[in-house]
């Protein structure tokens, strides 16, 4: 849908951009979810 649009170096260079950065942060997320849920599960099991 978007790929015509796209097609312009200035908004191609962005959304390499963009793309970087937000594989980055998508890492980072789940690497904090699964902090997250191996925390719960020892604390679950320590409850246990």
């Amino acid at each position: 849908m978007g790929r015509a649009e796209s097609g312009q170096p200035l908004s191609r260079q962005d959304e390499d951009e963009d793309g970087g950065l937000g594989q980055t942060l998508l890492v980072g997320g789940l690497i904090l979810v699964f902090l997250i849920a191996l925390a719960g599960l020892l604390y679950l099991t320590l409850l246990n």
